[in-house]
């Protein structure tokens, strides 16, 4: 189920497949003069729910991303991310706005499958989960140069994730964003940077500054000159047009007074399991507990036979007060309607099972 239009010829195609009849009513809302969308949250951190932008805010993030990543009429874009979700949803409209051709396929964990050989692209938008996947497939490493200049976001990149991609020939960037600022405010360049800090840069005239916390916030036509506030610690650079960023606040967890960033100790284990020729995903969790407060998990995807392997690794690579109190394990994370883990939900599902 493939589709190829762009603003001139969409009126023309004859869309029989749902998907596709929602994509062609989202385009044709943009091209009639829409000034109101409702978009939906990921859920990943929170419960989902709907955010309503407007066409000026919109319109913002589409010109901020052209004049970022130098995208205009006649790009050859590949669509391949959820149209529910705002990433997804920003793709349809950018080809609509600035004259693209758009091809558009539904969301899968490895685009390339479902694309011809000779399918050639200038720009693609995926998850880092989907661009693993490509170059971990002997039928589709080789073609990922035909996506062309590469926008990654969703979720942040493992260590692994940044070592495979860094190493492409091409244009890749990752984004930071949410659905309140209408998608990324900000990007890093994976491939081909010469800042090693890994600093994200703001686009589209946005500002940023942080709260008494230390979290970061956000200002710009893209959130209509409204600051957007966010649970994630960071460091503006003084003159404000960049940032460290640090992980979420939520995700430290106070065990015993000590205190743990959950995002620092993920990329030190990452590089630690990898260095012992593991490879599973996983992430770290917490749960109440009546003397230390909380108590760090370490929530696995697969099998629980894989635990005399890791604790070798706990041992021996972190400190004793770091390491996880009790290893969970399961044979898939749920997912988020825009394919991001859902932490909350699988910790839920496998305490009510049991480990």
């Amino acid at each position: 189920m493939i589709a190829t239009f762009n603003r001139n010829t969409l009126q023309s195609q004859d869309f029989t497949d749902p998907y596709l009849q929602k994509v062609r009513a989202i385009c044709m809302d943009w091209l009639r003069g829409r000034q109101v969308f409702t978009l939906q949250t990921s859920g990943s951190t929170g419960k989902p729910k709907p955010i309503q932008v407007t066409s000026r805010q919109i319109k913002a993030s589409v010109y901020a991303t052209a004049q970022a990543l130098s995208l205009y009429e006649g790009t050859r874009a590949l669509a391949c991310l959820n149209i529910e979700y705002v990433a997804g949803f920003m793709m349809l409209i950018r080809a609509m706005e600035l004259g693209w051709d758009l091809t558009v396929i539904p969301p899968g964990g490895n685009p390339l499958r479902d694309l011809p050989e000779n399918c050639e692209f200038d720009f693609t938008a995926l998850v880092p989960m989907q661009l693993a996947a490509i170059l971990t497939d002997e039928l589709t490493r080789t073609r990922v140069k035909k996506l062309g200049k590469i926008l990654l976001g969703g979720v942040g990149l493992t260590p692994v994730q940044t070592e495979l991609f860094s190493s492409l020939d091409q244009e890749i960037y990752h984004g930071y964003g949410m659905t309140e600022t209408v998608s990324h405010v900000a990007l890093r360049r994976v491939t081909g940077s010469t800042d090693p800090s890994n600093r994200y840069h703001l686009t589209g005239g946005v500002t940023c500054g942080t709260d008494e916390r230390g979290c970061l916030y956000f200002e710009g036509e893209v959130t209509r000159h409204l600051r957007v506030q966010t649970n994630d610690l960071g460091t503006p650079d003084p003159s404000g047009t960049s940032f460290l960023l640090h992980g979420r606040i939520d995700n430290v967890v106070n065990s015993g007074g000590l205190k743990i960033q959950l995002e620092e100790l993920e990329n030190l284990l990452h590089r630690k399991f990898q260095e012992e020729g593991l490879s599973f995903s996983f992430y770290l969790w917490k749960r109440p507990d009546d003397r230390l407060g909380e108590a760090l998990l370490l929530v696995v995807e697969g099998h629980p036979e894989l635990k005399e392997h890791i604790l070798p690794v706990l041992e021996k690579s972190v400190e004793r007060r770091k390491q996880p109190k009790e290893i969970y394990f399961t044979e898939s994370f749920l997912k988020t309607g825009s394919d991001k883990i859902d932490k909350a939900r699988t910790f839920e599902l496998l305490k009510t099972k049991g480990r």
